[in-house]
């Protein structure tokens, strides 16, 4: 999965966003314990309030995806740069048998002569 606009904001904007997200948290949390009279008919506040908290989710989860895409890019750069690596080291490691072997068959004319 390839590097996206999206996921390369959130790694520049972490530190930022981090402290956004535990404020939003903590907001979402307030909000949300508040003890409010039941028997109070004051509806309108009510749907206010759960109409915050549910803004506040609804942000929090989008913060939350563009963290999990970051994440994901992170793990797709890290097993590309692996399986170049294995590559690498497969393929020098077939070039040392082959040198090996060239040498060794150099060795074994060079004697037989």
């Amino acid at each position: 999965m390839p590097r996206t606009d999206a996921a390369k904001t959130t790694q520049d904007n972490a530190p930022l966003s981090q402290s956004s997200l535990e404020a939003d948290v903590a907001l979402l949390s307030n909000l949300l314990s508040q003890n409010v009279d039941e028997s109070d008919p004051d509806v309108v506040e009510l749907l206010r309030r759960l109409e915050a908290a549910e803004g506040i989710a609804d942000g929090l989860e989008n913060r939350l995806d563009g963290i999990m895409d970051h994440l994901d890019n992170l793990l797709y750069d890290l097993e590309t740069q692996t399986a170049s690596k294995q590559v690498d080291s497969d393929v020098a490691a077939v070039a040392q048998g082959i040198a090996d072997a060239d040498k060794e068959g150099e060795t074994k004319n060079g004697e037989a002569k």
